[in-house]
């Protein structure tokens, strides 16, 4: 699906403030904020033909480039990498074609990734998300792949025994 221009522009104003705030938070000021955001944006612009709706959102598809981007400039600075979050500060709006049981399972679970320490939920949302290796995390996080092991299935624990504390009984 083409993002049209009209549609692109209303959700770059949207979502800006989102990627400049994550930007500004890994990069640790504003300038070099305001310019990985831009690239952001213009790499999205370039790519737009190739974002498909039915994959993923368009906030999520502007927060993983986020994300890759960060690691790059922070790998240029040739400084720790830091991981980067892309979860919501609030619940999550109501996505298309989303039944009520699915709104109120998906609000749960980000719920319950709120309650875990950030580094926890980092590794656990790279890990079983996108898909990253042992190696990866461990490389991204600066520890060893024991560790990434270790604090992932903490992280799956946590998530686990909230999510039946609240009523869901299985974690999938």
């Amino acid at each position: 699906m083409v993002v049209s221009d009209q549609q692109f522009e209303a959700s770059s104003e949207q979502y800006w403030r989102l990627v400049f705030t994550l930007c500004r938070e890994v990069l640790g000021n504003e300038d070099d904020a305001a310019d990985a955001a831009q690239e952001v944006f213009v790499r999205k612009w370039r790519a737009r033909d190739t974002y498909e709706a039915s994959r993923a959102t368009f906030k999520t598809w502007l927060c993983s480039n986020t994300h890759h981007l960060l690691i790059d400039r922070l790998r240029g600075r040739k400084s720790q990498p830091a991981l980067v979050s892309c979860l919501p500060d609030s619940l999550p709006e109501e996505r298309a074609g989303e039944t009520p049981h699915e709104a109120l399972t998906h609000a749960l679970v980000q719920a319950c990734l709120s309650q875990l320490e950030p580094t926890e939920r980092q590794l656990l949302l790279l890990r079983e998300v996108e898909e990253r290796t042992w190696e990866e995390l461990a490389e991204l996080s600066k520890l060893t792949v024991s560790q990434v092991r270790t604090r992932t299935e903490r992280a799956r624990s946590k998530l686990r025994e909230c999510l039946e504390k609240h009523g869901m009984k299985k974690l999938t």
